[in-house]
């Protein structure tokens, strides 16, 4: 199972949550088309105690009267698939890359001895340096 850099696909993964909630999570889709009202609960149901915080396109968090805080997109789909970090690290760079070899590429995939080199976006600066090209969004999927 390839290693994924939990803040590189955080990163990436920022302004794309709605699109990766609808793949990864239909039961979403109300919440999504009302956020950030209040809507039932997509685990356990009733009239309006769930809701998407008003951030959700950036982090993907959202709230359940009743089930609790999910403060990161990560946290909502393990809460609602019943995965592990693992696994919800694999499912969102296979949404944000297409593939899991495409996303191996998109989100740097590190050896178990340590890191490699070039930036984040594949630009060639050495060192693993989080350069400007990686924040400008040049390299997110859709981007022009």
């Amino acid at each position: 199972m390839p290693y994924y850099n939990y803040e590189a696909l955080r990163e990436q993964a920022r302004g794309y949550w709605p699109h990766i909630h609808l793949s990864l999570a239909p039961q979403l889709e109300e919440a999504l088309g009302k956020a950030p009202r209040h809507v039932s609960c997509p685990v356990h149901g009733g009239r309006d105690g769930f809701r998407l915080f008003k951030d959700h396109t950036e982090n993907g968090g959202a709230m359940c009267n009743t089930c609790g805080s999910f403060p990161s997109g990560f946290r909502v789909l393990q809460w609602l698939q019943g995965w592990d970090f693992p696994q919800t690290l694999g499912a969102v760079a296979e949404v944000l890359g297409g593939s899991l070899s495409t996303a191996t590429a998109m989100v740097m995939v590190l050896p178990k001895g340590g890191m490699t080199n070039g930036c984040f976006s594949g630009c060639g600066k050495p060192g693993g340096t989080r350069c400007r090209c990686r924040m400008s969004g040049r390299n997110r999927p859709g981007a022009t």
